[in-house]
């Protein structure tokens, strides 16, 4: 957002928004909390409404096409007058695309400024993370990297109506591969929000690492199994009295077929996906590790307590 202060340090600023349109409480008050706000920090501010699908806005007899060429004139004027220009969007288009942009905030109040990560900024409907008194004076938007791609897409009934889905992409390539990506998601829960999992998903797509995540999970998977019916056999052997709320169908011959797919699976992997196989051995190994480690911690501290 370009700022150009006037003489007097003051700024005229123009606020956009949906008030004449949608006369309801919460849309109002979205549009006086920047006038009120920004007129008691000392600015002069004004405000245009920001719609085009009625005329009678405005004054559909001096301005029968529509709204749209009143704001452009008004701030056509702003502009030429070094003017700065705000726009509130009220279609819930900023969260997605702020988030998915990592963009930051910089907000004023009485105890100075201070810069709030779009990501953490949205705490629910029309709830953010502003302290009292604190306004939103600026936006900080990084420069995308070399490579990097987008897309914007979002599910509605009609053009001016709250999105019922919102979807913002940004995607990173180096060398032909998916080197990051962010999807950011609004209108899908109570606060706009980060569809990590998804992310994940995709980059390891786009960067050819998803079939080998494939490939350690299924590893994993097989262990898990071999290791479970392994823990049945042993279990029905030292106490074969103890009571079994759940009964395993056919045992034992159903625990040996699951155990014996289970080690063909494992081994097949380990002879036949060397790469693959040692990875997810290395995986396990350092789990162990990072287990005994924790397990270690906690006893000491519980020594400690004691």
């Amino acid at each position: 957002m370009k700022v150009d202060r006037l003489a007097s340090g003051r700024l005229r600023i123009v606020v956009l928004g949906y008030v004449v349109r949608g006369p309801l409480g919460g849309m109002v008050w979205s549009n006086l909390q920047y006038l009120m706000g920004l007129a008691r920090l000392g600015h002069d501010v004004y405000f245009v409404e920001d719609s085009d699908d009625y005329p009678s806005c405005y004054d559909p007899i001096n301005n029968p096409v529509g709204a749209t060429n009143r704001r452009n004139e008004v701030l056509q004027i702003m502009h030429s007058r070094n003017e700065v220009t705000i726009k509130d969007d009220q279609g819930n288009d900023m969260p997605a695309a702020m988030m998915a942009l990592n963009a930051s905030y910089r907000v004023k109040g009485e105890a100075g400024e201070r810069d709030i990560p779009a990501r953490d900024f949205y705490r629910g409907a029309y709830a953010t993370s502003l302290g009292k008194g604190e306004i939103l004076t600026s936006i900080r938007i990084p420069a995308p990297a070399d490579g990097h791609g987008y897309a914007y897409e979002k599910q509605k009934r009609k053009i001016g109506d709250y999105a019922t889905a919102v979807a913002a992409v940004v995607l990173t390539l180096s060398g032909g591969k998916g080197n990051s990506v962010t999807i950011a998601l609004t209108n899908v829960g109570d606060t706009p929000l980060l569809a990590t999992e998804a992310a994940v998903a995709l980059i390891g797509i786009v960067s050819g690492t998803f079939q080998r995540l494939v490939a350690i999970t299924a590893f994993f998977l097989a262990l898990n199994y071999g290791i479970c019916c392994v823990a049945l056999v042993v279990l029905r052997r030292r106490e074969p009295h103890r009571a079994r709320p759940f009964v395993a169908p056919g045992y034992p011959w159903s625990a040996y077929i699951v155990l014996s797919g289970a080690v063909a699976l494992v081994v097949g992997t380990l002879v036949g996906d060397t790469v693959n196989g040692g990875l997810a051995i290395a995986l396990l190994i350092a789990g162990l590790i990072g287990r005994m480690a924790f397990a270690r911690r906690g006893a000491r501290r519980s020594v400690a307590k004691l």
